[in-house]
């Protein structure tokens, strides 16, 4: 067995990965793909992408995602015939090696609900769940069947041009991250960012990334706490769903098990639960 670990994949590796990822998620109907790419990761130059291969053949893969100092998420798979080999916990192994020389706090282990596999290894060595996290799925003809007119209560306005710096500086506070992480994602030509503007001043922010050809992926959604509990929310999604549903036939995004307004929130507008990942605490004692 050979372990190979670099920050960036060759269109090969990322065949081969994908090609890895098609035989796992069929065994084991999985939909949580991994991202193949450090783009908001915040250190470009530490490796993030481990492979195991046996001969030529990848038969494990281990995604880290780390956008902050705070935790490091991980997204694994290994070759249904090659598990119970100790191929996920030796590629676990090589990440918390790279890892223990930087200021990360804890490791996050994502794994799917329907994943057996992944559920009983986590429950033999890292039980603890920090927070669960729900992947919801709209369509367009879904919206177009529940939607009702958008309240008249504020405008919702692309961060280009002049909005930009207004719209990074107000996720910024919003989203409570850093100014650098905020820019990093509004440089990526598949993102865009929107402003939601109530009496002159901007409350609300959310982001759409361009996933797949007829998918769109909406991150980053809040509304200023002063605002919240008023009917802002829901008036900045309708407009949005309005206007993001002319580019693209469905739209999801993610939210975790500590927001349950949000989640509330967009069961009604017609989000569906489209699977669900739990997050496996491993708390990087070194540290």
């Amino acid at each position: 067995m050979t372990h190979y670990f670099t920050n960036s994949l060759t269109k090969q590796q990322k065949a081969a990965v994908r090609n890895l990822q098609k035989i796992c998620f069929a065994f084991e109907q999985l939909e949580n793909g991994p991202l193949l790419s450090n783009f908001l990761n915040i250190d470009k130059t530490l490796p993030c992408f481990f492979l195991a291969y046996e001969g030529e053949d990848l038969v494990g893969f281990l995604e880290a995602f780390f956008p902050t100092t705070e935790e490091i998420e991980i997204n694994a798979f290994v070759h249904p015939d090659h598990r119970r080999k100790g191929i996920f916990s030796a590629l676990v192994s090589e990440a918390r090696k790279v890892y223990a020389p930087h200021p990360f706090l804890q490791m996050l282990f994502q794994v799917e609900t329907s994943s057996e596999s992944g559920k009983t290894y986590m429950e033999n060595r890292f039980p603890h769940i920090d927070r669960s996290e729900y992947r919801l799925k709209l369509s367009k003809t879904r919206w177009q069947e529940k939607k009702k007119p958008a309240p008249k209560t504020g405008t919702l306005v692309e961060a280009t041009g002049e909005y930009l710096q207004l719209f990074i500086r107000t996720a910024t506070s919003l989203l409570r991250e850093d100014a650098t992480f905020i820019g990093r994602m509004m440089d990526s030509p598949k993102r865009k960012g929107y402003l939601y503007i109530y009496m002159d001043k901007p409350i609300g922010v959310m982001q759409k990334c361009e996933e797949e050809e007829s998918l769109g992926m909406l991150y980053g959604v809040a509304i200023d706490e002063a605002y919240r509990g008023q009917g802002h929310g829901k008036a900045m999604l309708q407009l949005a769903l309005d206007t993001l549903f002319d580019s693209c036939d469905f739209l999801a995004l993610e939210v975790d098990s500590h927001n349950p307004r949000a989640f509330g929130l967009y069961r009604d507008l017609g989000f569906e639960i489209e699977f669900q990942v739990n997050y496996h605490r491993l708390i990087l004692l070194s540290n």
